[in-house]
């Protein structure tokens, strides 16, 4: 990756070598959603899906914004988790029963969204819970479509179905395989700064040791005696 770029997004994200990998990954995450929802809001304008979609999308980008900002220059990515997550969820919820639920592309969202839940989980429990809270939100899509298909709004025509679950599914796709490479990236950097820390404390051979066994076997070195040579002589 050129220099430049690394800077960029050291800039935008956090420098790896001051920034842990939770908060660079929130920040990444919540700078996307931001200009996801925005750009959906002038998407929604274009298909005509009506005011209250462009404001969903337009207010949860720019709450998205806020999160990042929190996180990037205040340092409050470790309360941020829950309530990210909510926000998400409550988007997917309803921008979902306003894309005709399950008939719709709305609901695609809740895929990429599981993946952005547990890339941000920093421990087993909260990822088990986030698991948890995405099956019974998308449990709960489906209930609500069953059994008060009032609640859901369908598409005026089937044009606009087709348009609106074709352009729905090719971003989710393109969002997955977004996340996927941020995550690579972020962990390829910690993994260079472990290698590079190992370097400056052990012999390259123990340290590929120590990688790959994770423990090393013990060697004896034997002392080198220095001479230094004055002006009356030896000195040892």
């Amino acid at each position: 990756m050129p220099g430049w770029l690394d800077r960029v997004l050291s800039t935008v994200i956090g420098d790896p070598r001051h920034y842990p990998i939770e908060r660079r990954l929130l920040n990444t995450i919540s700078l996307l959603n931001a200009a996801a929802n925005i750009g959906g809001s002038f998407a929604a304008l274009v298909y005509e899906t009506g005011r209250f979609l462009v404001l969903l999308h337009l207010g949860t980008g720019l709450l998205f914004a806020v999160f990042y900002y929190f996180s990037r220059f205040k340092n409050a990515y470790k309360v941020l988790y829950w309530p990210f997550v909510a926000m998400v969820l409550a988007f997917l919820f309803i921008n979902s029963l306003f894309n005709a639920g399950s008939a719709g592309g709305a609901h695609y969202y809740f895929i990429p969204a599981l993946v952005i839940g547990v890339i941000l989980s920093v421990s087993t429990r909260r990822t088990i819970v986030a698991f948890l809270v995405f099956g019974a939100t998308t449990a709960a899509l489906f209930i609500v479509e069953q059994y008060n298909p009032d609640w859901i709004t369908q598409y005026a025509s089937p044009l606009k179905r087709m348009q609106d679950v074709r352009s729905n599914f090719l971003f989710a796709q393109f969002l997955t395989g977004i996340l996927v490479v941020v995550l690579t990236k972020n962990l390829n950097q910690e993994r260079a700064k472990s290698d590079s820390l190992l370097l400056n404390i052990l012999p390259a051979t123990v340290a590929e040791e120590l990688k790959a066994n994770d423990s090393v076997c013990p060697r004896r070195y034997e002392a080198r005696r220095c001479c230094l040579q004055t002006s009356s002589g030896l000195l040892r």
